[in-house]
């Protein structure tokens, strides 16, 4: 399939990831669960697009190197860190980076923070993108777990409120309703409610899917720590 996919994340690190998960899973528990919600993200999309992209925030080369090692990550995923000043400066050059090595072909930015979003709905982003210019996919707390350009539009990233639930609104003012197609809404992982969502639908799942976070939700039903919040 034609275009190129880039997912989006922090690199996983004790105490800066999935911090607002802490008080109930701890600062170890956030960080496996991190870990995994990205590795999947990564093998469930390997395939999705011509070029395989994982831009990673604060991280070194030679931490992403050994990261990509431990965990056997594709050989043909490339992999490289954010620069920029917040995370529209880091989506922009990104975009400009990607898009100068595809002779311009769409690119699909995704988080990893829905590993559970339908591919299909991928799919359909890098086929739309042939016929529109933006494709976002709204996330329900006000941001967006995909975004999709057929050219760079820094303007779509610039001065945004990121964090906030106005992000989707903000992105949408800035085009007209016949430049742009919204996909299917989706959850991001960002609280107990969310996570207990995320459980039933990995274990609705076949045993094949989504093979790293069903192990570390697992394993957090069994830590005393952690266990409350799926009650």
């Amino acid at each position: 399939m034609d275009g190129s996919l880039v997912i989006f994340s922090r690199f996983p690190r004790l105490g800066g990831v999935k911090t607002r998960l802490e008080p109930v899973l701890g600062q170890r528990g956030c960080l496996e669960l991190h870990r995994a919600l990205l590795l999947d993200t990564v093998e469930r999309t390997r395939f999705l697009s011509r070029r395989h992209y994982l831009y990673l925030s604060g991280s070194t080369a030679r931490e992403r190197a050994r990261f990509a090692a431990a965990w056997r990550l594709p050989p043909d995923l490339i992999i490289r860190g954010q620069t920029g000043a917040d995370l529209g400066e880091r989506l922009c050059e990104a975009c400009r980076q990607v898009a100068a090595e595809s002779n311009e072909e769409p690119v699909v930015f995704l988080g990893a923070d829905s590993p559970t979003v339908p591919r299909k709905y991928i799919r359909q982003a890098l086929d739309l993108l042939a016929r529109r210019p933006v494709v976002v996919g709204p996330a329900e707390d006000g941001g967006y777990y995909l975004s999709g350009l057929s050219h760079p539009r820094p303007e779509l990233f610039s001065n945004l409120d990121w964090g906030t639930g106005t992000v989707l609104e903000q992105t949408l003012q800035r085009l007209r309703p016949d430049q742009f197609t919204l996909l299917p809404c989706w959850f991001d992982v960002d609280d107990g409610g969310d996570l207990t969502r995320l459980h039933r639908e990995v274990e609705a799942a076949g045993p094949d899917a989504f093979r790293h976070t069903r192990r570390c939700l697992r394993a957090l039903l069994h830590d005393p720590v952690s266990q409350s919040v799926f009650r």
